[in-house]
């Protein structure tokens, strides 16, 4: 019970396309959020993963987060990346 109450870091990344903001969390394999506002796709992803975060942890399926330099490195258009505890 101890570690499905610890807290994980997560790094939330945000891509800026033509079509707005892409929101997705690398490690974790789920359709991007797609918003024309950056805030409304912050809260949408937010929202959409600290659902799974919290399954995942009671599975004890908690994936590898990339470093911020590796995501900068391995994603285009990187808009911003901000790491939440969750």
């Amino acid at each position: 019970m101890e570690e499905i109450n610890k807290k994980i870091e997560i790094p939330f990344v945000f891509i800026k396309e033509s079509d707005g903001f892409h929101g997705f969390v690398p490690g974790i394999i789920k359709r991007d959020i797609v918003d024309k506002e950056f805030v409304k796709c912050l809260y949408r992803l937010e929202y959409d993963i600290e659902l799974l975060v919290k399954q995942m942890k009671a599975t004890d399926q908690i994936p590898f987060f990339p470093t911020d330099e590796e995501i900068y490195r391995d994603f285009d258009n990187v808009y911003k990346i901000i790491r939440k505890y969750i």
